[in-house]
């Protein structure tokens, strides 16, 4: 679930996917979405799956997920869940769609981390970090082979990390961020065409970034790296995996990254780009709510023998 979209996975218990789609996410309170995310769960499955039991549902939102103290928060662009128990009502509205009501909810990029561990990048690595560059920043933790969100759902949130000399630094997002980096090549370059949008619109950083734009590169990296360099003092990972937008790019952009992360910390990481792409949150998604599902079966099953 992201501002302005959601988009859907239908697979089977094994993880193979089903069907896709995409539609623009309802603007409203928690009860709409879930209506919603209701309709579309039940569509899906009655046209692609008829008489098969719908095993787990895993819900993925920009934002981090409380689990104790049951709120969604750190959701700027979803002001509608902001302190929602959206796990709950996730629940009283899928409940009785799926075998024993098993509905979770985690954040998009956690399950993003889980996608490469399924069968990404990170894939047989027990310890690495996922961070997704694009229109924010955001970044998770696998630990022991085991996916760590903290006592808030805010472990690896890399966004707040702050970047610059005291008294002047400011949230890594603010620096990096698409729009702020959009800003950042107008101050410098001017914009293109003079048609009455505003300047930053005629920016494509993605396309600049991936065409080797050097002075765009080496701001990024740079900051990246500062960030990244308390992740890796922090939990050691073996592995760090970019995504997102940005973060995908190439080879040589990890490379760029590696390079000044080197200058900044005694052991360095292998730094590579995500290998599932675009879909890393639907693909974690799959795996977790395959897990979940398979065990939900199981037990639902010896229940009744």
């Amino acid at each position: 679930v992201r501002s302005v979209s959601v988009r859907l996975r239908l697979a089977s218990l094994t993880g193979r996917p089903v069907h896709d789609m995409r539609v623009d996410r309802v603007q409203g309170a928690a009860a709409d979405l879930v209506a919603q995310l209701r309709s579309l769960v039940a569509e899906a499955a009655g046209a692609h799956a008829p008489g098969t039991p719908i095993a787990a549902v895993a819900v993925g939102i920009s934002g981090a997920w409380d689990a104790r103290a049951r709120r969604v928060l750190a959701a700027p662009n979803l002001p509608g869940l902001e302190g929602e128990d959206l796990e709950a009502a996730l629940r009283e509205g899928l409940g009785d769609l799926v075998v024993g009501g098993l509905v979770v909810l985690d954040n998009d990029i956690n399950l993003a981390a889980l996608g490469e561990q399924a069968c990404g990048a990170a894939r047989g690595v027990a310890d690495f970090y996922y961070v997704s560059l694009g229109s924010g920043v955001g970044g998770a933790a696998v630990l022991d082979g085991r996916l760590r969100r903290g006592s808030h759902g805010l472990t690896g949130e890399l966004g707040y990390l702050p970047v610059g000399p005291a008294g002047a630094s400011v949230p890594l997002e603010s620096v990096v961020g698409r729009r702020c980096l959009e800003r950042w090549v107008v101050e410098r370059r001017g914009p293109r065409v003079g048609d009455g949008r505003a300047a930053h619109e005629d920016v494509d950083v993605f396309a600049l970034l991936e065409d080797g734009d050097e002075e765009l590169c080496e701001h990024v990296a740079k900051h990246v790296a500062i960030a990244l360099a308390g992740v890796v003092v922090a939990v050691d990972p073996e592995l760090i995996v970019l995504g997102g937008g940005i973060g995908r790019q190439s080879e040589t952009w990890s490379a760029r990254v590696r390079r000044h992360l080197a200058a900044l910390v005694p052991v360095v990481p292998e730094v590579v780009p995500t290998r599932v792409g675009r879909d890393a949150a639907l693909v974690g998604a799959v795996a977790h709510a395959g897990e979940l599902g398979r065990a939900n079966m199981v037990a639902h099953r010896l229940g009744r023998a």
